[in-house]
């Protein structure tokens, strides 16, 4: 395994989260149209909340001894269904989509090809033992929030998503993401385009505290009571440091080196984030893999991710964060491949976690700027893969985020968890 800078806990944990934030999306990527979409209103909406406090965890500075296994039982954690525990030799697995930010008919496509994908995996599952079913996280950015709030049979089918212990979670962009979201809580380094904004017209109608209470309010709607929203990707992490990849990076005041240079590993972007809103309803934060690089993107070994604690609360000590890594069906840097994660699965143990992050715009027949084929069949083949190890000693099913984390029995539970 890779050196980790942050304070590293416990066992390792491969998530393979379908997140493709990390290193940003296009817009510009071949995603087609969606045959059916319905409509969604971008009038501005009033009744947010007002912003909380953030909790205060106790910072953690000791390093803990390698933990021997992650529990093969996880608790039923209120927001899903019981019964998904697997008893496995194998690595936890875990499938994230990133629901990036779109506006108006995009944004709308993008609704469809999540709702093909979720009707696949709703019929792969169907007649299997609980233990067997795929669970997934998808995590919304602001915008995903108005559409739910507008459109009564999107809302129905997150609904139903819930029911069968899916998981829902937030997403964001920050100030040095390639593709801004619309919604920041750093106002003061400026606007965060506030034309993909669809909750106002004004930096104080598109804070980042709106974005994340339209997102919970609208998920609590769909599920018929209240719901938290456990889980944010904030990110990407760190700055572009001297070697900047896009117009946006170094915007958050980042460290710097001996002569000047800015630095590439900071999180000043998300800190400045997490506050407020978000830090009081957010619990724990999945981000890309620290320390992991291009170099590293064909070593299964890489995948095999940590827990982590993260100094970003408020008030600096530390958030419980997972690691996951793009497919290779998105357009992130460190996307990994179909063979690289099979490798992945056959060398990991219990206590490893795998985690793999995708965009609901990806699950098209078409190819892209980075992948050649139909990043469809790919994501298909991925699950087929999984389910090709049903039937030995070493299972592997998709939980969500949360399903592993209260399954996780190293000391990051003790300590930030």
């Amino acid at each position: 395994m890779l050196p980790i800078r942050r304070r590293p806990l416990a066992a390792s944990m491969v998530a393979v989260a379908l997140l493709a934030a990390a290193c940003g999306s296009d817009t510009t990527d071949a995603q087609g149209t969606a045959d059916t979409a319905a409509p969604v209103s971008t009038a501005p909406s009033r009744g947010d909340r007002p912003s909380g406090s953030g909790p205060g965890r106790p910072a953690s500075t000791t390093t803990a001894a390698p933990a021997t296994s992650v529990a093969t039982t996880a608790p039923d954690v209120g927001d899903g269904v019981e019964g998904t525990d697997v008893a496995t030799g194998a690595p936890a697995f875990a499938f994230v989509l990133h629901a990036d930010p779109a506006v108006d008919a995009e944004l709308r496509s993008r609704f469809a090809r999540l709702a093909d994908f979720m009707a696949s995996l709703t019929e792969r599952n169907a007649g299997r033992p609980a233990a067997e079913q795929h669970h997934v996280t998808i995590m919304f950015s602001g915008n995903w929030g108005v559409l739910l709030d507008r459109d009564p049979d999107a809302s129905r089918l997150v609904g139903e998503w819930i029911a069968a212990g899916h998981e829902m979670a937030f997403h964001s962009h920050t100030h040095n993401h390639q593709f801004l979201d619309g919604y920041t809580n750093a106002t003061d380094l400026g606007p965060d385009d506030v034309e993909r904004c669809m909750a106002g017209d004004t930096s104080a109608e598109c804070t980042l505290d709106i974005a994340y209470t339209r997102v919970r309010d609208a998920v609590s709607t769909a599920a018929g009571r209240d719901y938290d929203i456990r889980w944010a990707g904030i990110g990407p992490t760190g700055n572009g440091g001297p070697d900047p990849i896009s117009d946006n990076d170094n915007r958050c005041a980042p460290d710097l080196g001996p002569d000047g240079e800015p630095l590439a590993d900071d999180d000043h972007c998300i800190r400045r984030e997490y506050i407020g809103e978000v830090a009081a309803g957010v619990e724990f934060i999945a981000s890309d893999h620290p320390g992991v690089t291009v170099d590293d993107t064909d070593d299964p070994h890489a995948l095999l991710g940590t827990s982590l604690c993260m100094p970003w609360a408020p008030d600096g000590s530390d958030v419980y964060y997972l690691p996951y890594s793009p497919y290779e069906t998105e357009s992130g840097r460190l996307r990994v491949t179909l063979d690289v994660i099979d490798e992945a699965v056959a060398v990991g143990s219990p206590g490893e976690m795998i985690g793999i992050v995708v965009h609901p715009h990806s699950y098209a027949d078409s190819s892209s700027r980075t992948y050649a084929g139909s990043r469809r069949d790919r994501i298909e083949e991925l699950f087929d893969h999984l389910d090709a190890t049903l039937d030995t000693d070493r299972p592997v099913v998709s939980r969500t985020l949360s399903e592993i984390h209260d399954a996780d029995t190293t000391e990051a539970r003790t300590l930030c968890g």
